[in-house]
């Protein structure tokens, strides 16, 4: 199983524009920071999820339907953060955005939200902290 997950600040002048993502390959996980517009550093970290906590991460995902029929809006709104899932297990796969809606108009963040809490939270403090120091550098 792999995951790419990427949010995106809405426009924001530099330096306070930021990027995170979270990518997961089986156990092995790398979370990010991007600290401002293009060549901004990146801060990230990698983490190993235990088998329990891998396998709460997919029920999570599995619960929140990530398998099912996403639509997104024909017009699409501008500004704002964004985000996108992309999960591959086998021989499915998935792509799911903040914008999208399911059949029975339910909305997308409960995957977001899963992804993101499946990083440890001393590393995502850690990553922020980072971030803190390269704006208050500006």
């Amino acid at each position: 199983m792999t995951l790419r997950y990427h949010w995106t600040e809405g426009s924001m002048p530099p330096p306070h524009h930021y990027a995170r993502g979270v990518d997961l390959d089986g156990v092995e996980g790398r979370a990010w920071i991007r600290a401002g517009y293009g060549s901004a550093p990146v801060y990230d970290a990698t983490f190993a999820l235990r088998p329990d906590a891998r396998d709460a991460l997919w029920a999570a995902l599995d619960d929140a339907g990530l398998w099912d029929q996403w639509a997104r809006p024909e017009r699409r709104a501008i500004g704002g953060s964004h985000w996108r899932l992309a999960v591959t297990d086998g021989d499915r796969e998935a792509t799911v955005h903040n914008d999208a809606h399911g059949p029975d108009d339910r909305r997308p963040g409960p995957l977001a939200e899963a992804v993101e809490a499946a990083v440890p939270a001393a590393l995502w403090a850690d990553l922020r902290a980072q971030r803190a120091a390269f704006i208050a550098d500006r």
